[in-house]
């Protein structure tokens, strides 16, 4: 099972207050001081910005978190809209994608670019003919009449209708033949736009709307068909289902077709006498992905018909939008480089390597010392962190080169192509492209023993790359907390004391109030209960050997580790999540785990009490 983290931002309490209106400051200036550390340390820590950020209306939670959530998001954003000169490599080419959307370039650029290919679809004249020309658009970047995913058995699909549901094609109602009205003008207009003669291209748009009326019909659901390459020959001959996987450059010998029904129907279609409807067809939907990155009268078309039509936009797209679009979906490690270049260099990276590395070698000496890790599940939890994997930020060199061009049309082609090469070419190593390096992000992936850490995390107040307490307490402690729930799956603990362990947790946090007189439910949180904890210990003792500590740099750490978890929750909220949520409250997150920690009452000088359990009750889960 894959077990995920996602932290968010912490900012000072002295920047909150800055930002407070002056109403606001003088009224914080006079309220009580936080509670003292020996009795909530989450308040000591965090009451001045819970004080700067009331919770606003219709809100049920507010987190620093959030805060970091939203930097990332700026950042990312200024990428686009404040682009530096010079920054690097990735913000260069992003740099110039954007800038070959200026609107003196476009129609020189959309003719140059167009031509070529609808000239190899007018020289289609034989059924084999068509089956080819459907693979190289597709290797071109195009995928037209049905998708092919590689990630998922080699599956082709239909994707043969230029509108988003088979219902515009089936129903019977106004509102649908009038749908249907401005469809068939749109693919008319495009088609005109392309050079089709006026008195052919009704008659052409009319064989667009006939191929997709019977292949609408045949696109629903049906059960899937596996097939080897050889038996698909037999069956879908004009498919051609061999050469189109040469041309896409796989070597699959066996396929899944999602809807055999339309794979059939295509194929009896492909002949003689459909060679011009197919020509239509095709040069329309070249036409109609394209659109968004051509010159007028294409990109007015495109953009009234499904933007303002369709999706009932107020207006079209720009231009840039729709880059903008393009490069996220299709070129998202571009966007990573450039954000890494801007905000996040090499060395604190490799700080950012020293700490969890420091933190294995203590978890790997923590496993070995323990007497309730034994036998078989300290072999297996050793080899859990020889073998592990972590990424620290995207690795620019696992970045697949992108090729900038001057011209909007050739730019928005290649980027199509890169997609389509990147799905089929897809490597188990490389950055997941669910992720995004620009969010704040610390993830175990289960199934790969890997650690994912975002370069967006490795920022203050998480990491301040100094080498100093932030690094370990808070930082170092979500490292060891997602290690933590990793090590803590082993099928081979001393059962006797794993239950001991979950136990004394689910008591102590059972005992914690959630809001009114409700309590926490110790139960559902004892996973991530004990990885809080398991993580700071595993922290600490890393940060200890790192070095000698005085009183001082200790206190540092546990401030650093309260500082990510300011937050501000509704009451129903907290009651409504009772049942539900896998995390302690906020507060709990930070006084909990330290309840156990001996190191933290030395630190602030505390006696058993609020926030110190006697020394005898404290749970220790790496002594």
């Amino acid at each position: 099972m894959t077990l995920t983290f996602r932290p968010l931002m912490i900012l000072a309490a002295a920047t909150a207050t800055l930002f407070a209106g002056h109403a606001d400051a003088k009224k914080m200036a006079s309220a009580p001081p936080p509670p003292a550390a020996c009795v909530d340390f989450y308040g000591h820590v965090n009451t001045p910005w819970l004080r700067s950020n009331p919770l606003p209306p219709g809100y049920s939670s507010r987190s620093m978190w959030d805060e970091l959530n939203e930097l990332g998001t700026r950042q990312r954003e200024s990428l686009f809209t404040s682009p530096l000169q010079n920054a690097g490599p990735a913000q260069n080419k992003l740099n110039a994608l954007m800038q070959s959307a200026e609107e003196t370039r476009i129609k020189a650029d959309s003719e140059r670019l167009l031509t070529p290919l609808l000239v190899e679809i007018d020289r289609i004249k034989k059924p084999k003919d068509v089956s080819g020309v459907i693979a190289n658009l597709h290797a071109r970047g195009l995928p037209v009449v049905f998708e092919f995913d590689t990630d998922n058995n080699n599956l082709f699909s239909a994707n043969a209708i230029g509108f988003p549901e088979l219902g515009f094609y089936t129903l019977q109602d106004p509102a649908t033949a009038a749908a249907q009205s401005r469809y068939r003008a749109y693919v008319e207009s495009l088609l005109l736009a392309s050079g089709v003669p006026g008195d052919s291209a009704g008659t052409q748009a009319g064989h667009v709307i006939s191929l997709e009326l019977q292949l609408a019909a045949v696109s629903g659901d049906s059960p899937s068909q596996a097939v080897t390459v050889k038996e698909a020959a037999k069956q879908y001959g004009n498919l051609q289902f061999a050469n189109y996987l040469k041309v896409q450059k796989s070597g699959a010998d066996k396929i899944m077709l999602a809807q055999p029904p339309f794979f059939k129907s295509v194929n009896s279609l492909i002949n003689a006498k459909m060679i011009e409807h197919w020509k239509s067809y095709l040069r329309f939907h070249v036409l109609n992905q394209l659109a968004p990155y051509l010159n007028e009268p294409y990109f007015s078309a495109h953009g009234q018909f499904h933007e303002v039509y369709l999706e009932g936009r107020a207006t079209p797209k720009s231009r840039t939008q729709n880059l903008r679009e393009l490069i996220e979906s299709s070129a998202p490690g571009l966007v990573d480089a450039a954000y890494a270049e801007r905000y996040i260099n090499d060395a604190r990276r490799q700080r950012a390597r020293e700490v969890v590395d420091a933190i294995v070698q203590a978890a790997e000496k923590a496993l070995v010392r323990s007497t309730t890790v034994v036998n078989e599940g300290e072999e297996r939890d050793l080899k859990i962190l020889k073998s592990l994997k972590i990424d620290i930020g995207r690795d620019p060199k696992t970045i697949a080169p992108i090729d900038v061009s001057d011209s909007l049309a050739n730019s928005a082609l290649k980027l199509l192509r890169r997609a389509r090469t990147i799905e089929i070419k897809q490597n188990p190593d490389i950055w997941p492209s669910d992720i995004s390096d620009t969010s704040p992000l610390l993830v175990y992936i289960a199934k790969d023993n890997r650690i994912i850490i975002s370069n967006a995390l490795l920022q203050a107040q998480v990491f301040d790359a100094q080498g100093g307490a932030v690094d370990y307490g808070a930082f170092g402690a979500l490292f060891a907390q997602q290690l933590s729930l990793a090590l803590y799956q082993s099928a081979f603990k001393n059962v006797t004391a794993l239950n001991a362990q979950r136990t004394s947790i689910v008591s102590q946090y059972n005992g914690y109030t959630l809001a009114g007189k409700k309590k926490v439910n110790g139960t559902m949180t004892s996973t991530q209960n004990l990885a809080d904890l398991s993580g700071l210990e595993l922290a600490m003792q890393a940060y200890v050997t790192s070095g000698t500590r005085d009183k001082k740099a200790q206190q540092d750490f546990f401030r650093a580790w309260a500082n990510l978890w300011g937050r501000v929750d509704r009451d129903s909220a907290l009651i409504a999540s009772y049942d539900k949520a896998i995390h302690a409250p906020a507060k709990w997150r930070v006084n909990g785990p330290l309840a156990n920690m001996a190191g933290f009452g030395t630190a602030f000088s505390c006696k058993a009490g609020a926030m110190q359990r006697p020394y005898k009750e404290q749970l220790r889960l790496w002594p």
